[in-house]
């Protein structure tokens, strides 16, 4: 509601500043006569009634009232108009300078931690997702081979579409081109006839508006010629504050007279009339000297920039592909190494089988495959330091590189630079030495000719020590001159902030994905500690149960041998009376009995201590456990 109340507010503020514009843009003009129009001035009555009446009533109140308003006005809108294009113009400045290289530079590390997280995360489950489908798609369930087939037609399907389609576009393309070419010529056509009719029209009526001022009278004349003169002084006034700088070039043209025309080219006039003062022509000398000495100085440093800047653009050339190329083996080794992790992070939880034949322990992943070695500790801890050492020797790589791209371009600098020295030196020397003779030879001269130049010839020789000043001062400035390095300083910033985001991002993910292998570790540990703990649960009841039944199989036979004893006891008291004799055989028995009694004594205190022991380790197990 706020927003809709907002935007209404703004489109009738922008409505109402149009409408300010195009009226002060009408009510500031010098003259603003309605009888003017080509249309409404032709009425008789609007140019016999209103005309009178805007020119007396009208006319005079918006000279000296609304015209100065709406030119104020007009004014305000100039300088906010130049204000808003400042303000526009520091803003794109501004974020030129400082909001683009930042965007720039994070949209940079966006893009690797985004392919990085993408190789990591994304793809492998990708690939895993592929594998189980083509293994599905590989199996013998009916489904899979239905979606397989189906896959298949929809294959060749729209194979078979595209190749049509490319076979009717191969056929139809020539077709179709020549038919836009006539539909082409034809809007052409169509498009001349339309101008010439346009012309035609534009000139008749011309015609019958010329036919119509002729008509009008003089009258409508002075007030076109009073408009446009008002025009011209508008336009004078808005001149006012232009400035023209006009540069003339005075040409001397030299007539011969007859006389000198029938005179043949190849004889020559008299020494006085072609003869040219010493004084001008060694100051004209001088001063052309002057000026090409003030401007091989002033164009020497543009010149080593220009070297410069075409030595940057060849070197920055020559290492971008190569750091490109660096940077990117790099991300893909980086990447290999990261998967090689995950892939063993991933066949930690594996499973164990006995092979039948050799009695050898093998291992298998997920998916089946038997694994070319058991992933232990200190075989992920290889993987890591492995992947850790080739980060920084790649990163040392590109280091060293770039060193030694930087000692290149330092040391081509210094020979460029050399160079221009070298040039500028011998330019120096030819110069000054060559000017120096011939000042000295126009002071022999002038001696000879006893032409006083003492006074101009001081100055001159004044102006040449300081122009001999002036090209050891340029040749000690391209000694010192800086050279403009920000393109090669600003490549190798961005490669430092790639590299440190590479080495960055490479910690911190091998610090994720130890972490994630030692949870694993930790998994399998437990999950073997729990096999563990059950095998020796199991065995422990195997040995239990073995050891009861042992103890039921001796209990059993002893319990025959009492039986057997007391029936024995049995028929020999029956037998007792039968006679003394056999007192001695009931004695035996008698001993034996006391001797079974025992051995069943000792068997039972032997179970009593073996449950009592079979307790104490039990309780033991348990606190260890718990």
């Amino acid at each position: 509601m706020v927003f809709a109340r907002f935007w209404q507010s703004l489109r009738l503020v922008c409505a109402l500043l149009v409408i300010f514009h195009f009226s002060t843009s009408i009510i500031g003009t010098q003259s603003l006569d309605p009888c003017s129009t080509p249309i409404l001035g032709q009425t008789r009555w609007f140019e016999q009634s209103l005309c009178p009446w805007w020119s007396t009533h009208v006319e005079p109140h918006r000279k000296e009232f609304a015209r100065p308003l709406a030119l104020q006005w007009q004014k305000r809108e100039e300088m906010v108009k130049h204000q808003v294009e400042s303000v526009g113009q520091k803003l794109t400045t501004a974020g030129k300078t400082h909001v683009l290289p930042l965007i720039n530079k994070w949209r940079h590390v966006a893009h690797i931690k985004s392919q990085l997280y993408y190789n990591v995360y994304v793809l492998p489950y990708i690939k895993q997702a592929n594998y189980e489908l083509q293994l599905w798609l590989q199996s013998d369930t009916a489904i899979a081979k239905h979606t397989l087939c189906t896959v298949n037609f929809i294959s060749d399907a729209f194979h078979q579409l595209v190749t049509r389609v490319g076979c009717v576009w191969r056929t139809s393309y020539p077709i179709l081109s020549k038919e836009a070419r006539c539909a082409r010529s034809h809007l052409i056509k169509v498009a001349d006839w339309l101008n010439a009719h346009r012309i035609n029209v534009q000139e008749s009526i011309s015609m019958r508006l010329n036919a119509t001022r002729k008509a009008t009278g003089p009258a409508k004349e002075v007030l076109h010629y009073e408009s446009e003169n008002a025009d011209d002084e508008e336009q004078e006034e808005l001149d006012e504050d232009e400035t023209l700088y006009l540069t003339s070039t005075i040409i001397e043209t030299v007539t011969l007279s007859d006389n000198q025309l029938a005179t043949p080219t190849h004889t020559t006039s008299s020494d006085t009339d072609l003869e040219v003062p010493l004084r001008d022509l060694v100051q004209d000398e001088f001063q052309a000297w002057s000026n090409t000495v003030a401007q091989k100085a002033s164009n020497s440093e543009s010149q080593l920039d220009l070297d410069i800047k075409d030595l940057k653009k060849s070197k920055l050339d020559e290492i971008r592909p190569h750091i490109t190329a660096l940077l990117k083996e790099i991300s893909n080794a980086t990447q290999q190494h990261f998967r090689l992790i995950n892939n063993a992070m991933l066949d930690v939880n594996c499973t164990t089988d006995v092979d039948p034949e050799t009695g050898e322990q093998l291992y298998f992943n997920r998916e089946g495959t038997q694994l070319r070695d058991y992933v232990t500790r200190p075989l992920m801890r290889e993987f890591f330091s492995h992947a850790h050492a080739y980060v920084d020797d790649a990163l040392e790589r590109v280091r060293d590189v770039l060193e030694r791209f930087v000692g290149e371009v330092n040391t081509d600098l210094d020979q460029l630079r050399q160079e221009h020295l070298e040039v500028y030196e011998e330019w120096g020397d030819v110069m000054v030495s060559e000017w120096s003779k011939r000042m000295a030879y126009v002071d022999v001269v002038a001696a000879m000719e006893s032409e006083d130049l003492s006074q101009r010839q001081h100055d001159n020789w004044k102006q040449f020590l300081k122009l001999k000043k002036q090209v050891i001062s340029t040749r000690d400035a391209l000694t010192k001159h800086a050279a403009d390095l920000q393109d090669v300083e600003k490549f190798l910033k961005e490669i430092q902030f790639t590299l440190k985001a590479i080495q960055r991002e490479a910690g911190e993910y091998l610090f994720i994905l130890r972490s994630k292998a030692n949870l694993a570790f930790q998994a399998r540990e437990e999950s073997e500690r729990q096999a563990l703990l059950e095998q020796a649960e199991k065995e422990k009841r195997e040995q239990e149960e073995l050891e009861k039944q042992e103890r039921e199989e001796r209990l059993r036979r002893e319990q025959e041998d009492l039986d057997k004893f007391q029936d024995m006891y049995d028929s020999l008291d029956e037998e007792q009376g039968n006679g003394d004799d056999d007192d001695d055989q009931a004695a035996l028995l008698l001993e034996h009995e006391k001797s079974q009694r025992a051995a069943l004594e000792r068997l039972e205190a032997d179970q009593r201590e073996q449950m009592a022991r079979e307790q104490i380790q039990d309780e033991q197990s348990h606190s260890s456990s718990s």
